[in-house]
Order: C-alpha cells, then structure tokens, then sequence
C-alpha cells in the first residue's frame, strides 16, 4: 500500500521532472494524476495550490544541495574536484535524464511567471548556489587551482550562467555543445600544472 508520505515524494519527483522538462507553466495537476494513476485531490491533499507545490520543489532541491555541499566527501577534496563534481551531480546528469534544464535555469527562463513564494524560494537557492562557488572559487584560486580576474563572487555568476545557459542551449546543439562550453569554461578557468 503506497502511503501518504510516498505519494507525496512521487508528485514531487515527477512535478520536478516536469518543470525540468517543460517549464512550471506547462504542466497541471491532471497531468500529474494521471502520470501517477491517483486522484486529483490526492495533490491537492498534498499541495494544495500549485505554488505550494512549486515551493516544494525548490526547497528540496535548496535542501538537497545542502546537504551533498555539508557530506564529508566533498569536505575533503580539493576546490576543482568539488567544482568537477558539482557539474557532474547537477548538470551532467541532467543531459543524462533527456537533456533536463537545472531548476536554476528552468526557473529563471520563467521567473516573471512564477508565483511570488516560489520567486523567493527560486532567490534563496540561487544564492545558497552562488554563495557556494564563490568559496570554491575563491578557495580554488588562493590555492592555485583556478585562474581568474575579478571577484570570486562574479565569477561564480559567470559560472553559473555559462553552464545553466549550456545546458539549455545543449536542446539545440546536442550533448557535445555542452561538453565543448564546459571544456572551454575549464580551460580558462583551472590552473594548468
């Protein structure tokens, strides 16, 4: 018997999956239900407008972001393997999964739309985001791992908006468009030894 907690993680991963895919806008409650074989008061019972939902989504995926910066693994390499690895976990695998935009970037394409709770949500995890590369950045370059003018803070913009942009642009060029921007991404920004 699926339980209330279950469907409930099931509307989120396929409500993530979707807003990945298609944009929030694009997708309802009865495509939801239907995917998943339950009533439409089922999300409802769970979400009961869809910016609760939507805030949802952003504040797993702020928390899951959370938690794999806080593992003891990546408290343990250097800044590029942390960098390495946040492309890897966060866009690399989207290109796996049918060429998902990241919900940075999925959410930003429609920002103006978004409901306001889910606008301050999107806000917080862009910035726990950026706050993050701007440390790796910085760190990397204090290290001489990363070569880069400016601050670490506009870097860490240029970042992520070069492999969010990528990701989203990769729709149109393929797989290999992104490989090829991320390659020269890297080749400015890592120290060659």
């Amino acid at each position: 018997m699926t339980t209330r907690t279950d469907t409930k993680e099931k509307i989120l991963d396929l409500a993530e999956a979707l807003m990945q895919e298609k944009g929030f806008g694009e997708f309802s409650y009865a495509h939801l239900s239907a995917e998943l074989n339950i009533k439409n008061a089922a999300v409802h019972y769970h979400f009961p407008s869809k910016e609760d939902l939507g805030k949802a989504i952003i504040e797993r995926a702020g928390q899951r972001f959370l938690d794999w910066c806080q593992q003891e693994s990546m408290q343990q390499v250097t800044a590029k393997e942390r960098l390495s690895a946040f492309m890897d976990v966060y866009y690399r695998q989207n290109l796996e999964r049918g060429i998902r935009l990241c919900l940075v970037g999925s959410s930003a394409a429609a920002f103006p739309a978004l409901p306001p709770g889910m606008q301050q949500e999107v806000l917080a995890m862009t910035s726990q985001i950026l706050e993050w590369l701007a440390r790796t950045l910085e760190e990397g370059r204090e290290n001489w791992e990363f070569n880069f003018n400016g601050s670490a803070r506009a870097m860490a913009g240029v970042f992520l908006s070069a492999i969010s942009g990528a990701l989203q642009l990769s729709r149109i060029g393929g797989e290999s468009f992104y490989a090829a921007t991320v390659q020269q991404l890297w080749n400015q920004l890592v120290v060659k030894t």
